[in-house]
C-alpha cells in the first residue's frame, strides 16, 4: 500500500501508519509494546489531530513524555478542530499558555491565535482552561491588540473582564507593534 500522509516529509513509523489507517485497535497494540511507546511522537499525534482522529487522540495524549503543546497551536489554527483541542487541554503535563517557537510565529499562544481569528468559541474555552489573557508575544503584543485588529467585539469584552491592567495601555502597546511591522 502506498502510505500517503499530510507528514509525509517524516519518516513513518508503524504507529503513524496505524494512526493515519484510522486502525484503533492496531494503535492500541502497538502502545502496550515499548518499541510502540517510542514512536509517539509529534508526526503520529498531528496526524491524529489532522485527522480528526478524535478516539486515537485520547490514547496517545496519555503516553508520558509526549510534546502535546505544539500540536495544540497546529490545531488552533483550524476551527474545526475543537473536539481535538478539548482533549488536549484536558490532557496531563499540558500547558495552555505554551508559546509557539515557529520562525514567524512571534512566540504566539493559542489564545493569541483564537483571538487572532476572532473564534468565540476557542477563546472561551481556552480562557476556561486557565489561559493568560496578559501574556504578551515576543514583540509585547497582547490578545486584546489582535482582538481589536480584527473588530471582535464578543472577544474584546472576554478579555477586558476582570482585567487588571488598563485595556488603553494594553492596545497601544499592541499598537507600536502593529506599525513596526509596517
Amino acid at each position: 500500500m502506498l502510505f500517503t500522509s499530510v507528514f509525509a516529509r517524516h519518516t513513518t513509523t508503524t504507529l503513524h501508519e496505524a494512526v493515519w489507517a484510522n486502525k484503533l485497535q492496531d494503535v492500541w497494540w502497538l502502545l502496550q509494546d515499548e518499541h510502540g511507546l517510542s514512536q509517539v511522537d509529534c508526526n503520529a499525534l498531528g496526524e491524529a489531530g489532522y485527522w480528526k482522529r478524535v478516539r486515537i487522540l485520547q490514547m496517545l495524549v496519555f503516553v508520558p513524555g509526549v510534546d502535546l503543546n505544539n500540536q495544540l497551536m497546529n490545531s488552533t489554527g483550524r476551527c474545526e478542530y475543537m473536539d481535538v483541542i478539548r482533549i488536549l487541554l484536558r490532557a496531563p503535563g499540558f500547558n495552555v499558555n505554551h508559546k509557539s517557537t515557529g520562525r514567524f510565529d512571534d512566540g504566539m499562544t493559542a489564545l493569541h491565535v483564537a483571538t487572532l481569528r476572532n473564534d468565540v468559541q476557542l477563546v472561551r474555552m481556552l480562557l476556561a482552561a486557565g489561559a493568560d489573557k496578559h501574556q504578551l508575544t515576543d514583540s509585547g503584543s497582547h490578545a486584546l491588540w489582535f482582538a481589536a485588529s480584527r473588530r471582535g467585539d464578543a472577544v474584546i469584552r472576554m478579555l477586558l473582564e476582570g482585567c487588571t491592567e488598563d485595556p488603553a495601555t494594553m492596545f497601544l502597546r499592541g499598537l507600536q507593534w502593529g506599525r513596526a511591522l509596517r
